[in-house]
């Protein structure tokens, strides 16, 4: 479980550096392939317990590639190059981003599943329901903000104040459910 909590810790962090070297990219100093790679770990160290730990070894396979490529993609500026490409570098980048959340929410719904058989399998209470809670509000406020902001970049709409601020708090809602899911997630 350690590895998991570890894995998601990386996933959910993002602290990234701007790199400017003949070309504009980013940095990822916590790179998300990594944190999947943990995740993978641990979900062997579990699978014993519960297939839920062994069902998702193709999600998380997918998800690193997914995330490796998005990694060299942002590393050498060619991120930042699609979007300013035009109507369809966009689909493609926000095909990327979707490809990424739903692996995301796929693994880590596995992950509460896993600790949900792992109560069974134990008899103990082990924070199955927070999990689950916890990841429900995830998906639903992350999609949210995913459709509200892909829908004000695909119709090039400006944002008035109110939608800026809506936009903003589904930000911060965001943070706040990623960081309530970790809290859960350790106490299992």
């Amino acid at each position: 479980m350690k590895n998991m909590f570890v894995g998601l810790l990386l996933i959910f962090l993002d602290i990234t550096l701007n790199i400017s070297l003949g070309w504009q990219g980013t940095l990822d100093i916590l790179p998300d392939f990594v944190g999947y790679i943990l995740i993978l770990r641990g979900a062997g160290e579990m699978a014993e317990v519960s297939p839920s730990f062994a069902k998702i070894n193709p999600a998380v396979w997918a998800a690193t590639a997914v995330s490796a490529i998005s990694f060299l993609l942002n590393l050498f500026g060619l991120s930042a190059a699609l979007l300013s490409d035009g109507l369809p570098a966009q689909i493609l980048q926000t095909a990327i981003l979707l490809a990424e959340e739903i692996l995301l929410f796929w693994v880590t719904w596995q992950m509460a599943s896993g600790i949900r058989d792992m109560e069974y399998h134990y008899g103990t209470w082990m924070n199955a329901e927070d999990v689950t809670v916890a990841w429900k509000l995830m998906v639903g406020i992350y999609a949210a903000g995913f459709v509200f902001s892909r829908l004000a970049v695909l119709l090039m709409a400006p944002l008035n104040l109110v939608a800026t601020l809506f936009l903003i708090l589904l930000v911060i809602g965001n943070v706040a459910v990623n960081i309530f899911f970790l809290v859960q997630f350790y106490k299992a």
